[in-house]
């Protein structure tokens, strides 16, 4: 069960027998079916989770309208830390898109292994440098680039989810209507042929 988190961790940091062995007694492990919430907006997040397996995404509701922004695969990390570190409520929702498999740290935990675990605090910084190059390339192509281009950037980063994934929420994860998105595939698909 804690094989992916571990190598997950190894592509970052080297972390002892030990120090992993104390990250996972703290982990709690959390199954979810298909469409479960997992953290829904208006609370103040306190956990982190780690998709061991299964599929979920994030989204936002304005005016009664979902925005997806971020899908979470298997080796994917989730939970809003800007909600826990300005002791704010959540914005966001995220739900499982397929049944999913969660090991589930709490933020206060995560800050004592910050404080106690060299390595585990390395691995926080890292993985916080990832995301904000992820989050910088998402906004940048959100506002630059064509609903063409973001649609070959999704397949290309995210190829296995094209057949997983509602168009819709591809779709609302683009930027784009669902109709624009048919059209879009409809062009791939001919040019493919």
């Amino acid at each position: 069960m804690y094989q992916e988190l571990k190598q997950h961790l190894k592509k970052f940091i080297t972390i002892s027998e030990n120090d992993f062995n104390l990250f996972i007694n703290k982990a709690k492990l959390v199954q979810l079916d298909k469409n479960e919430p997992w953290v829904l907006e208006g609370r103040i997040s306190q956990s982190f989770g780690f998709v061991n397996s299964g599929l979920l995404r994030h989204f936002y509701i304005d005016n009664g309208n979902e925005k997806t922004e971020k899908f979470y695969t298997s080796q994917s990390w989730l939970g809003d830390y800007p909600s826990f570190l300005s002791n704010t409520p959540s914005l966001r929702n995220y739900v499982a898109i397929e049944k999913s498999e969660l090991l589930v740290l709490s933020f206060n935990d995560l800050q004592k292994f910050y404080a106690t675990v060299p390595s585990i605090e390395k691995f926080g910084r890292l993985y916080a440098e990832q995301l904000i190059i992820e989050s910088y390339n998402r906004n940048r192509s959100f506002l630059l680039d064509s609903a063409e281009k973001k649609y070959t950037k999704f397949i290309n980063e995210y190829p296995e989810l094209t057949q997983k994934i509602p168009q819709y929420l591809i779709a609302q994860y683009l930027g784009v209507k669902p109709e624009t998105l048919s059209r879009i595939r409809k062009k791939f698909l001919d040019i493919g042929q």
